[in-house]
């Protein structure tokens, strides 16, 4: 049986990441199976789309508010995926809105957590990194590299 893993990400940025992990991670064993949140990047590596991140990205203090139904709506099909076909690791990368509500959910379920891109962690948040603490078993920011070693490029959030 090949691992499972599940991943998320929620904007063009972690989509670019999302989609140089799975091809890398593929190109060394073709059998994972890997799904989650993500979009056109993470799809086109051959990443399964459980929903995508363009109907939930958002920026501000309250452009979240209209989204909350469709955010909600997202980690219920997550968590609902990974209780049918229990994933081997959770991995997260940024969306740190949403990625910190759900990591706790899929926890619950004896599935461990890794923060691959992990979100800035701001003197003005000082409780971050506690709760990424709380939420995650271990952290990467290997973003530098995959790029010296893909060539990838940030892309516009016009994605």
């Amino acid at each position: 049986m090949s691992a499972r893993l599940l991943l998320s990400c929620g904007e063009a940025s972690g989509d670019l990441y999302a989609g140089a992990l799975i091809r890398e991670l593929l190109s060394i064993d073709p059998s994972l199976a890997i799904s989650g949140l993500g979009g056109p990047r993470f799809a086109a590596a051959g990443g399964r789309l459980v929903d995508d991140y363009r109907e939930l990205s958002v920026t501000g203090l309250t452009e979240w508010i209209p989204k909350l139904p469709r955010l909600l709506a997202a980690r219920r099909r997550l968590v609902a995926a990974a209780e049918a076909e229990r994933p081997d690791v959770l991995v997260l990368i940024d969306f740190s809105g949403f990625n910190f509500r759900l990591a706790p959910a899929i926890r619950k379920l004896g599935v461990p957590v890794i923060y691959y891109i992990s979100p800035q962690i701001w003197a003005s948040r000082p409780g971050r990194l506690a709760t990424m603490r709380a939420i995650a078993d271990r952290f990467t920011n290997d973003g530098g590299r995959m790029r010296q070693r893909t060539g990838l490029e940030e892309p516009s959030e016009t994605m």
